[in-house]
C-alpha cells in the first residue's frame, strides 16, 4: 500500500510506528499502529506514570480510490500514576481517531462528502462505509447546520408537500432566481411561520427584493405588503396556462362522463337482446380518453407528419389529421376551445418591445374571450383582468450568468424553482420519508449549495435535536 495513503490516514503522527500487512485468512488490509514508548507523566500531579498493559483496539477506515477498506489494529497502552495519592489513569490517545469510535476521523469527512449527492440515501452511504444508518445520521447532524442564505433582487417562492403534521403539510421553498440556487426551506407556508421567519430578517435586506415570482396563491401575493416593500409581484406564466388547461381538461372529462352513461345504456339494451354481448367502450369514450392531447397540447408540439399508424380500437391505419377529425366531431365546442387556448399560448410565447405593448395585446385577448360564447374563457378573461398587472410583470427580463460565466437575458418565471422542488420530492422518496424537518432542510441545502459550510466543532450527541417518538405500548 502507498505510504502516502497510510500517512494521510494516520495524520503523519511522528510519535507512532506502524506496520502494514495483508491477512489472507480474513481478506483484510491491516495496519498495526503503536506509540513509541517514551516516559509519560501524569497530567494531574506531574508524577511519572507506568504502563499497566496493552489492549488491541480495532478501527476501520474506508479507502475510496480502490473501493476497499483497511482495518487498523491500535496497540493502546493503559497508564496509571505512580503517586499513591493520585492514581490517575489514562490511555494512549491518537490524533486520527477519537475515543470510543470505531472509524477514523477522516471517515466522517468522507461520509459528509458522500452526502452531498442528493440522490444517495443514508442507507447507501452506511453500506459503503460499513457503518450503521444511525451513525451516518449522527455524523451529518453533528457537522451540518446550514443557515439562511442572503436574499437577492429576484426571489421565487413555491411550496412543496412535506406533511410532517397538520401545521406543516407544505414547506415554503425560496430560491435566488438570479443564481438558480435555493435561499432557504421554511418548515411551513402558514402565516404564523412566515411572519416569524421574514420579519426576523433585517428591513434593509428585505428592501433589496425587487421582484417576487410566485403562483396565484393569495397569501403569496400579500408578501409585498407584509415583507417586501419595494418588490413587485410576478405571477408565473406557467400557472396561468395551467389554470386554463385544467378547465379544458375538466370540460373533456364531463364529455367523457356523458358518453359513458350513453354507452352504459346502449350496453344494457344489447344485453336484453343478447345476454352474451361483450362490453366495448364507444368511439367517443376512446377518443376523449386517449386523444385529449389534441386539445391540451400546444399546436406547435403536435407532430402532423408522423404518418399512418394502425389503431387497434378502430382497426384502421390513421394519421394525426384523421384522429383530429374524429375527435372534433364529438363536440363542436372542442375545436373552438383549442383555437381560443392557442391565442393565449401564442401571446405568452412572443417577445415584446415594451410592457406597454404586452398590455395592449393582453387587452385584445381579454376582449376576444369576453366576446366568445365559451363560459371557460369568459372566466379566464376575469382571471386575466384580476391578475393583469402581475401577468404583465412576467414579461420582464433580467440578466443572469450561466455556469460558464456567459451572461444572458431570462424572463421572470418559476421554472427554476419547479426543478428544485422536484429534487426535494426525489430526496423524500429515496429516503422513504423524513422524521425531522431540520434534517431534510440541511440535507437539501447542503446538496444544492456549493458554498454550504461544515461545523468546525461538531455537536455532542446529547445536543442533537431528535424528533419525539411515540411511547411503546405495554
Amino acid at each position: 500500500m502507498n505510504n502516502d495513503i497510510i500517512e494521510l490516514i494516520l495524520n503523519k503522527d511522528e510519535n507512532i510506528t506502524y506496520e502494514y500487512y495483508y491477512d489472507k485468512s480474513i481478506n483484510e488490509h491491516i495496519i498495526a499502529v503503536e506509540k513509541i514508548l517514551t516516559p509519560t507523566y501524569c497530567p494531574v500531579c506531574g508524577t511519572k506514570m507506568y504502563s499497566k498493559g496493552i489492549r488491541i483496539r480495532k478501527v476501520r477506515h474506508p479507502i475510496l480510490n480502490n473501493g476497499k477498506s483497511i482495518l487498523i489494529h491500535i496497540k493502546q497502552r493503559s497508564w496509571i500514576c505512580t503517586n499513591i495519592y493520585c492514581k490517575h489513569r489514562m490511555n494512549d490517545s491518537f490524533s486520527f481517531v477519537e475515543r470510543n469510535k470505531q472509524t477514523t476521523n477522516t471517515t466522517d469527512l468522507m461520509i459528509l462528502d458522500a452526502m452531498r449527492d442528493i440522490n444517495v440515501t443514508v442507507t447507501q452511504v452506511a453500506k459503503r462505509f460499513k457503518v450503521s444508518d444511525s451513525h451516518v445520521h449522527n455524523i451529518f447532524d453533528k457537522y451540518i447546520n446550514i443557515g439562511r442564505f442572503p436574499l437577492s433582487e429576484v426571489i421565487s417562492i413555491d411550496e412543496v408537500y412535506t406533511n410532517f403534521d397538520s401545521d406543516r403539510k407544505y414547506a415554503l421553498v425560496i430560491i435566488d432566481f438570479i443564481k438558480n440556487k435555493p435561499i432557504d426551506l421554511v418548515e411551513s407556508r402558514r402565516n404564523k411561520a412566515t411572519d416569524e421567519y421574514f420579519l426576523s430578517i433585517d428591513f434593509e435586506e428585505r428592501s433589496i427584493v425587487k421582484y417576487l415570482v410566485c403562483d396565484m396563491y393569495k397569501p403569496y401575493l400579500n408578501y409585498i405588503n407584509k415583507y417586501f416593500p419595494n418588490a413587485k409581484v410576478v405571477v408565473d406564466s406557467f400557472h396561468v396556462i395551467q389554470w386554463i388547461i385544467s378547465k379544458i381538461d375538466g370540460y373533456i372529462r364531463s364529455l367523457y362522463r356523458k358518453h359513458s352513461e350513453i354507452n352504459k345504456l346502449n350496453y344494457e339494451k344489447k344485453l336484453k337482446k343478447n345476454p352474451n354481448a361483450k362490453f366495448r367502450i364507444s368511439d367517443e369514450m376512446y377518443l376523449l380518453k386517449k386523444c385529449k392531447w389534441l386539445v391540451l397540447s400546444n399546436s406547435s408540439n403536435i407532430n402532423y407528419d408522423s404518418g399512418y399508424k394502425y389503431n387497434y380500437h378502430f382497426k384502421l391505419h390513421l394519421d394525426t389529421y384523421s384522429l383530429e377529425k374524429k375527435f372534433f366531431a364529438i363536440d363542436s365546442n372542442l375545436s373552438i376551445i383549442r383555437d381560443l387556448k392557442e391565442i393565449y399560448i401564442e401571446f405568452n410565447s412572443k417577445n415584446y418591445n415594451s410592457l406597454r405593448e404586452v398590455e395592449e395585446n393582453l387587452d385584445i385577448i381579454i376582449e376576444i374571450y369576453r366576446a366568445s360564447d365559451q363560459s371557460i374563457f369568459f372566466e379566464f378573461a376575469d382571471l386575466l383582468v384580476k391578475y393583469k398587472e402581475y401577468i404583465i410583470n412576467s414579461f420582464i427580463t433580467v440578466e443572469k450568468t450561466d455556469s460558464k460565466g456567459n451572461k444572458y437575458s431570462s424572463r421572470l418565471s418559476n421554472g427554476p424553482i419547479e426543478s428544485i422542488n422536484r429534487k426535494i420530492k426525489d430526496l423524500k422518496r429515496h429516503a422513504r420519508g423524513f422524521n425531522s424537518f431540520s434534517h431534510l432542510r440541511n440535507r437539501f441545502l447542503f446538496s444544492e449549495r456549493d458554498d454550504s459550510t461544515v461545523r468546525n466543532t461538531p455537536l455532542l450527541t446529547k445536543d442533537l435535536n431528535r424528533p419525539k417518538r411515540r411511547k411503546r405500548r405495554k
